[in-house]
């Protein structure tokens, strides 16, 4: 009996380290994919408009909150000034002016959305374009507090971040209101395309997700997985 525990003992001993390096091979990759996917529609978006997406410049305000959902889906315009309504190509979302500024704060100096048209096609016969289409890269609602009134749709990664680490959590309770699911709150991807620090010609993209208690930062600087 005591051969058969001690044998059951060193088995698990074994067992356990490669069930870790698989969970944490699994997240990362999976986190990786997603990445590539909205690095491709990005580059994708640049070689159509010649520019990037352009990213949150809102002083105080975290770059997980920006518009590059609503870029990247493209949407359709209607109204003026502030009364300027857009939704989404794939009509699943709908966002006005006035919720635009106040969801990305109230320094920002983004007034509209650049991958938008008005009908079927702009005054400069510019059409909008879905460059998530047939993607399936998830999106989570977020309000922001200070600016109120509705939702405001980030791109988020399938690895969500727990509830019970507030202390490292890319969205601030104190600022933003999200939703929970299973334990799990929405984990944004940054961006930055204004001034990015690790990619200077080009953006800066980075989502944190929780492995095993460790903090990873996967990112389009590094080819690893930096651990914060």
């Amino acid at each position: 009996m005591l051969v058969v525990i001690a044998i059951i003992a060193i088995l698990a001993a074994l067992i356990v380290p490669v069930v870790g390096v698989v969970t944490r091979t699994k997240l990362r990759s999976k986190t990786k994919a997603e990445m590539a996917m909205i690095e491709n529609a990005i580059s994708n978006y640049k070689t159509k408009h010649n520019f990037y997406p352009p990213d949150n410049t809102s002083n105080g305000v975290p770059l997980a909150i920006n518009q590059l959902y609503y870029e990247l889906v493209g949407t359709t315009n209607t109204g003026g000034g502030l009364n300027v309504l857009y939704t989404t190509l794939d009509q699943g979302t709908r966002l006005n002016a006035i919720r635009l500024q106040t969801s990305l704060g109230p320094n920002s100096k983004v007034t509209g959305l650049m991958n938008s048209m008005q009908g079927k096609a702009s005054d400069e016969g510019l059409i909008a374009e879905n460059f998530l289409k047939n993607v399936k890269i998830p999106m989570a609602w977020v309000t922001n507090k200070a600016g109120g009134g509705g939702g405001f749709a980030i791109l988020v990664g399938t690895v969500g971040w727990p509830v019970n680490q507030p202390g490292d959590a890319p969205l601030s309770t104190a600022q933003f209101d999200f939703p929970v699911t299973g334990g799990n709150m929405p984990n944004p991807w940054h961006y930055n395309s204004t001034s990015p620090t690790n990619n200077p010609k080009s953006f800066d993209l980075w989502i944190d997700i929780l492995v095993q208690g460790k903090t990873n930062r996967i990112c389009n600087w590094s080819e690893d997985p930096i651990k914060l």
